[in-house]
Parts: C-alpha cells; sequence; structure tokens
C-alpha cells in the first residue's frame, strides 16, 4: 500500500473517531450516560399499545422523553439539584401519566423524562437550557438533529439518509 493510501486511511479513521453520533446500539450519549436504540424500541412498543397508536408514529416522541430526562440527569448533577422519587410521582399525577405507568418499557421512558419536569421547575425553562447547552449530547442520525434550542428531537425516521415528520401526542 502506497504512503498516500495509508494517510488517506488514518484520514479517514480519525474523521470517523470524531464524529459526535453514538454508536449504531446506542441512541444517545449524554456525558458518557446512554440509552439504547433496543430501550427505546421497546418503550415505543409498550407506550404505542397503551395509547392506541403505532410504535413508529410515536418513536421519536419517546425518544425525545429518554433524551430529556438523560440531559436533565446531568444538569441536576451539575447544578446540585435533587430530584426526588416523590417529587416525580407529583408531576406523574399531575399530568396524568398513570395509564403509561404500567410497569413496562414505556414506564422507563416516562420516568426518565420526569426528570426534566422536576429540573425545569427547579432551575426554570431557560437555565435549564442554558445548562444543557454545556454538556456533550450525542445523537444517534436515525433519530434527526437534535435542537438544543428546546431540546428536543424535531423528528426522525429511523433511517440516515432521511428526515421523518414530528410524531404523534402522548397523553
Amino acid at each position: 500500500m502506497s504512503a498516500a493510501r495509508v494517510i488517506a486511511a488514518v484520514v479517514s479513521v480519525a474523521a470517523l473517531a470524531g464524529c459526535a453520533v453514538p454508536s449504531g446500539g446506542t441512541a444517545f450519549d449524554v456525558n458518557g450516560s446512554t440509552i439504547s436504540t433496543r430501550d427505546v424500541d421497546r418503550a415505543a412498543t409498550d407506550c404505542a399499545k397503551l395509547v392506541g397508536s403505532t410504535p413508529d408514529k410515536i418513536r421519536v416522541q419517546v425518544a425525545t422523553m429518554y433524551l430529556q430526562g438523560l440531559i436533565a440527569e446531568q444538569v441536576a448533577t451539575n447544578t446540585n439539584v435533587t430530584v426526588s422519587d416523590a417529587e416525580k410521582s407529583s408531576v406523574a399525577k399531575s399530568q396524568n401519566l398513570a395509564p403509561l405507568m404500567d410497569g413496562g418499557a414505556c414506564q422507563a421512558a416516562v420516568e426518565t423524562w420526569l426528570n426534566i419536569a422536576v429540573v425545569q421547575q427547579k432551575l426554570g425553562a431557560q437555565k435549564l437550557v442554558a445548562e444543557a447547552k454545556k454538556l456533550d449530547v450525542k445523537v444517534n442520525p436515525i433519530f434527526g438533529p437534535f435542537k438544543a434550542s428546546n431540546l428536543s428531537l424535531p423528528g426522525g425516521s429511523g433511517s440516515l439518509s432521511t428526515q421523518g415528520s414530528s410524531p404523534v401526542t402522548l397523553p
């Protein structure tokens, strides 16, 4: 192999190593804390049954719940904010989330999301977003781009080459 090809191969590998996207099995990585694509898919399937939808219609919304929950966990750690189970239960009750709390994969996504609801109550939306922008947030491209201004995933298609439409709203 010529020196030029070796250099090109090394540059290509280095470029790929520097990409800010998690591997295929990881949906999100927030400062080293991860959620797998398998967890997102299981929760989407479970939540879809509970709300009378299909997993493909709510997958991005479930993914957003997980991502926002991970972000909130890291912001809480960085700002010394505590999130208690009682606070999360209070939010779940006030948001009528009991139908999603069946002990399955959907509950895991909802419980993760409840972190952001509590942290936002304590810090306020602006401080939460400002603190979140300091985090190293990596999103698998199958979920579309991450929108840091409102901590959301506008929509993904499950494809690396196309972006899907916005998901339906869970109750």
